[in-house]
């Protein structure tokens, strides 16, 4: 008996059958879906790789100086970190909704914000960019507060203790002007 299990374990496969290899043809041509082959494009293209946008010391600039692309590339980034500690427990184990703050301030408010001050100023056009970064603050008030996902957005952010995106990008604002402001004083 265990000799015939290590027979089938150590025996080359069987052919497969001639009809699987008749699946694969398609009016006499090879099946163009090859999924052995290293050359084939990706699925969906990177919005990265555009020849009307140019990427210098991590910001990325398109024509017109919107910085969408750049903010919409820095939400994801922060969106993903903020999926990826999901793993660091769930709302019965792992980490209390302090420390999740805790992580989400240090860590991925950095990666969301990651140059602001070249987007964010007074009279500057940032609705959209800004509903892209409120949706990443809304599933990380997600992962904070442990709650279902139809909880309602604000209450979420006043239990975890976030404040609206706008304003910390404000507040960060004014703290970077007087950052600057202090550093030529007398």
């Amino acid at each position: 008996m265990m000799l015939n299990i290590i027979d089938l374990c150590l025996s080359p496969p069987p052919p497969s059958p001639p009809h699987c290899e008749a699946a694969l043809k398609h009016e006499g041509k090879e099946n163009p879906i090859d999924i052995h082959d290293d050359t084939t494009k990706p699925l969906s293209p990177s919005p990265r790789n555009r020849d009307n946008d140019n990427r210098y010391l991590g910001f990325y600039f398109d024509r017109r100086l919107t910085f969408h692309e750049h903010v919409c590339y820095y939400a994801t980034k922060a969106f993903t970190t903020v999926q990826a500690m999901r793993m660091l427990g769930n709302s019965t184990r792992g980490l209390s909704p302090k420390q999740r703050k805790l992580l989400y301030r240090s860590c991925v408010v950095p990666i969301a914000t990651y140059g602001y001050r070249l987007w964010y100023f007074d009279g500057a056009c940032n609705k959209g960019v800004m509903n892209q970064l409120k949706w990443m603050q809304q599933k990380a008030a997600l992962w904070i507060t442990g709650a279902f996902r139809t909880s309602p957005t604000g209450g979420l952010k006043a239990l975890a203790g976030l404040i609206p995106i706008h304003r910390m990008l404000k507040k960060l604002a004014t703290h970077a002007v007087y950052r600057v402001a202090t550093l030529f004083a007398p």
